[in-house]
């Protein structure tokens, strides 16, 4: 019983004793907020509509934190796509790519 006891308590003085590790959401809304006027116009007006719906159907203010979770998401979705895009056309960017298939 002791040894049960002893291992039990080196459980509970590994978990209190972790340090805490801090959110990566203040740099992660930063980074996307700083991308975000970069970005193509209407781009920035899609993202923007998307993060003012409300998971129930209204409209969100942009003061709202969850607009501003919604926004970063969208940046960062727009962001990966636009890393694939440029991957998958061999470096081109994108708006390249997509000009050459329209002709």
């Amino acid at each position: 019983m002791a040894d049960h006891d002893d291992a039990f308590r080196d459980v509970l003085i590994r978990r209190l004793s972790r340090k805490v590790v801090r959110s990566a959401w203040p740099a992660r809304r930063e980074a996307a907020l700083e991308a975000f006027p970069g970005m193509p116009k209407g781009v920035q007006r899609a993202i923007q509509r998307w993060a003012r719906r409300s998971p129930a159907g209204g409209i969100l203010s942009v003061d709202s934190p969850l607009y501003t979770q919604q926004l970063v998401a969208g940046v960062e979705a727009y962001q990966r796509w636009a890393a694939i895009a440029v991957r998958e056309n061999g470096g081109t960017d994108h708006i390249d790519s997509m000009r050459k298939e329209m002709r």
